[in-house]
């Protein structure tokens, strides 16, 4: 049964509160261009919604919504991401990647093995990490679980009709947009000026330098090396302190934690600023550092998680803009995202010009959703206002 429907005053955002199979059902078919989403994890840790992963019925029914070529992104948990991605696989979509989003404010949800063993036995702690009987003193330091840190992401593509270009031509989806999501950087701090005037034969084994430069026409290493920065990879991270002391030191680009300075939304990008400025996250680039800097992306803001929001898996909007870049189609594209929640995915899809439908079952989350997308709306409005009036002035 389809609750209320609700059209945001834009026309640009559409919301459902429905089961997303019913709501979908009465969508035209082959209308959607992307499908961006967070569904349930299936941890049974999370309240009611939680109770278990998206089977085979959702995903079929989520893929006659959409365009051929279409691309999906459904977040899924390390212990149950094989349902996940065997319920899509079975629907009919074809599996092509799967994107790690990793990050360091996970929180332990085991049990301590000696408290369970006090517990049986019926023993009472003064404090709670004494043990009392002997057993458990034993069995101190023992636990069920470790702390999550990284949430897989399921990257699939409805099958495409014909080649990749017919695709493109009929139905006018295709592919990532690599350009649009690239990570910033300056190639001639990164390899020098002699790298980057010759182009790399890759006809045989030997790496062999000729005439044309990297981005001139007939080089062999146009398609690697853009102006516009670094290939989008399938790794994505927080910028957390845990985090970045993983990454191996490099002899160029800088990743240090730092003071922060806030910029305009137009200037953000997901995997930092320009120019080695520091960016959302506290993290400044510069010449050499970490490896980390080519796959920073801000965590969740203190402004994301208001108190009207309550959704326990806010994702950070800086990591849902990154990801409806790079699947924008060049019209921009309709995305879904039949497992809403609070709203964090229309947002993103306001942010970067395309088109959002939501459906979320829950009616708490569903006003959350519609308050937070009335006012980005607003707030992107008088943004424009402002340009086009300080455009007027002499």
């Amino acid at each position: 049964m389809i609750g209320q429907q609700w059209v945001s005053e834009s026309g640009r955002v559409m919301l459902f509160e429905a089961d997303c199979v019913e709501a979908l059902a009465a969508l035209p078919k082959r209308t959607i261009d992307t499908v961006i989403t967070d569904p349930p994890y299936g941890l049974k840790s999370m309240g009611d919604w939680d109770h278990g992963v998206p089977g085979v019925r959702f995903w079929r029914v989520i893929r006659d919504a959409v365009k051929p070529g279409a691309l999906l992104l459904a977040f899924g948990g390390p212990r149950t991401y094989h349902r996940l991605a065997c319920a899509i696989e079975d629907a009919g979509w074809a599996l092509r990647d799967c994107v790690m989003w990793v990050y360091g404010s996970g929180y332990a949800h085991g049990l301590a093995i000696d408290r369970g063993i006090d517990a049986a036995k019926g023993a009472v702690r003064e404090s709670r990490k004494v043990p009392v009987t002997e057993e458990a003193k034993r069995w101190q330091g023992w636990n069920t679980g470790l702390k999550p840190s990284y949430d897989p992401v399921c990257v699939a593509m409805n099958p495409i009709k014909g080649s990749y270009a017919e695709n493109a031509m009929e139905y006018g989806v295709a592919g990532f947009w690599i350009d649009g999501a690239r990570i910033p950087c300056d190639w001639v701090r990164e390899r020098g000026e002699s790298w980057l005037k010759g182009g790399i034969s890759l006809s045989s084994r030997k790496r062999q330098w000729q005439g044309p430069t990297a981005n001139e026409p007939g080089s062999t290493v146009a398609d690697r090396v853009s102006d516009k920065g670094r290939w989008p990879a399938n790794l994505l991270h927080d910028g957390s302190d845990e985090v970045m002391k993983c990454f191996p030191q490099t002899k160029s680009g800088k990743a240090a934690k730092g003071g922060h300075k806030r910029r305009s939304p137009k200037h953000k990008n997901a995997f930092g600023a320009f120019e080695g400025k520091r960016c959302e996250g506290d993290v400044l680039y510069g010449d050499s550092g970490s490896a980390a800097r080519f796959f920073f992306c801000a965590r969740a803001s203190a402004a994301e998680r208001r108190a009207y929001n309550e959704h326990p898996s806010v994702k950070p909007l800086a990591l849902m803009e990154y990801l409806c870049r790079l699947t924008r189609t060049p019209e921009g594209g309709v995305v879904l995202d039949p497992f809403m929640g609070s709203g964090s995915t229309g947002i993103a899809c306001l942010r970067n010009g395309r088109r959002f439908i939501g459906i979320e079952t829950d009616n708490g989350y569903f006003e959350t959703a519609k308050r937070r997308i009335s006012e980005e709306e607003r707030r992107l409005a008088g943004e424009k206002n402002s340009d086009s009036n300080s455009g007027d002035s002499p």
